[in-house]
């Protein structure tokens, strides 16, 4: 069947191609989750980039406040409304329907004069006042959504649901979702006591696949971006950089640890407490690869780049090349911090900037970003293996887990979805706390298992090259 591109970023990877033309698309959510903001985008998106003319029918608003809306999101309506492209129509649930029951009514006559093929309904909730039970609101419902599939056009129908007591979004089945072709519903979540982030999930789809779960959405200038959570079976795809090599991590004594260096295009996970030189390591890591040639992305929720310049730079770790490679920083706040976007911008990088090594400061911000660890685990993977097929050398530096000791050899709740990790802890002798090195895991190759001991100093990490018994001097 021929598909409908929808035009939002993200959505059409999630619907593996967007909509299957002539299809009645149910768009339910909570107040505030952007239903009809996405309707809006769908009709704009096809009378700008497909050619395809579309129909606004609001029972809530006046066309005035809809291109108000919609220039607040740097979309010039008027212009489409003024060219013929797009005809809003602010009417009632009665209006409406009589004029779509016939084959000579107002709309039928619209939709001919323009050639629509788009159109959004907001929102069929209010077809609920005008009839008394369920029973009566489905068949009328059937039968709207049997005209919209008789005329040929793509339609969504957006509806309110309600939030159930103590519950972050509803879990309620409707009947419109059992009539449409297929439903989207996007709920507007707590996060935690100070965040809320917005999550698109397709319902169902008929006679087409979808990338299943719940994926991150943003709406800001230019509207709706969705940060598709791709599942297991669906990561595919190799590294661009051939076959499998080793890379220095540019900390003398850590590569014979690891027998020759880290895989490329491989994610290391540095895990370990505060203050033992987790940063230093993924600065020494990049700087590393920049004198190589290979573009570097620093990526820090926790500092700005003007600490971790200065923090490179009295320990004399290069941060450019009279070649003119460098080291990048980027360091959005954690509190407006979109794990999938985050993820995107490094993809992008990849591709635009040739970007290939990548560190990644720290964990715990990302896990911080999703309300339970099974969403925080599918992210890690879902990173682990697009990153992979990008060719790009990740760094994730993160903490040991919440209920561990600090001198501890960390676990992780990731250990399993990451190639390599590299632990760094305090060791305590003769009443002394000394700093150690070890290797938990790396992946095709023997590695060392002992902990060693490391300095840090000019140009950062020195770990000892041989096994150490004795600790001190």
């Amino acid at each position: 069947m021929n598909r409908v591109a929808t035009g939002i970023p993200g959505l059409d990877q999630v619907l593996m191609g967007g909509f299957n033309r002539g299809n009645a698309i149910l768009v339910e959510g909570t107040p505030g989750a952007g239903k009809t903001n996405l309707g809006l985008q769908v009709v704009y998106a096809g009378a700008t980039l497909h050619d395809e003319p579309g129909l606004i029918v609001t029972f809530e608003q006046f066309s005035h406040q809809m291109i108000r809306d919609a220039e607040s999101l740097g979309w010039d309506l008027q212009a489409l409304v003024d060219s013929g492209k797009v005809r809003i129509i602010p009417t009632s649930p009665a209006v409406f329907q009589q004029e779509m029951a016939g084959s000579d009514g107002l709309i039928a006559d619209i939709v001919r004069e323009m050639g629509a093929q788009r159109i959004v309904i907001d929102s069929v909730s209010h077809f609920a006042r005008l009839y008394g039970d369920d029973a009566e609101r489905r068949e009328v419902f059937n039968a709207l959504v049997n005209m919209l599939r008789r005329s040929g056009l793509t339609a969504l129908l957006t509806r309110e649901v309600r939030l159930r007591a103590g519950s972050g979004a509803s879990e309620e089945v409707s009947f419109e979702q059992y009539v449409s072709d297929a439903a989207l519903r996007l709920t507007y979540e707590n996060v935690d006591a100070t965040r809320r982030a917005r999550y698109l999930e397709v319902i169902k789809a008929r006679g087409q696949g979808f990338l299943p779960g719940k994926h991150l959405f943003e709406i800001g200038q230019g509207g709706l971006t969705v940060y598709p959570s791709y599942d297991p079976g669906e990561l595919k795809g190799e590294p661009s950089n051939g076959p499998l090599e080793r890379l220095s991590t540019g900390v003398p004594g850590l590569d014979e640890m690891l027998s020759g260096g880290l895989h490329r295009s491989f994610t290391t996970l540095v895990t370990g407490p505060s203050g033992v030189g987790k940063t230093v390591i993924g600065l020494q890591f990049l700087a590393d690869g920049m004198k190589a040639g290979e573009p570097a992305l620093y990526t820090s929720f926790r500092s700005g780049p003007g600490k971790l310049v200065r923090l490179a730079r009295a320990l004399e770790i290069p941060l450019a090349t009279e070649e003119g490679g460098h080291i990048r920083f980027d360091c959005p706040h954690p509190a407006m911090m979109n794990p999938y976007r985050v993820l995107e911008d490094i993809i992008q990088a990849a591709e635009d900037e040739g970007i290939s090594r990548v560190v990644i400061d720290s964990t715990r911000e990302i896990e911080d970003a999703f309300r339970d660890e099974a969403r925080y685990d599918q992210f890690v993977y879902t990173l682990v293996h697009r990153l992979y097929a990008c060719g790009v050398t990740t760094m994730l530096l993160g903490g040991p887990g919440k209920t561990e000791e600090p001198s501890a050899p960390a676990s992780t709740s990731i250990g399993a979805i990451v190639d390599s990790i590299i632990g760094l802890c305090h060791v305590s002798t003769r009443g002394d706390i000394r700093q150690g090195i070890y290797v938990l895991k790396s992946p095709g190759s023997a590695h060392v298992n002992d902990i060693r001991p490391y300095s840090i100093a000019t140009g950062g990490l020195k770990v000892a090259t041989r096994r150490v018994t004795v600790w001190d001097d």
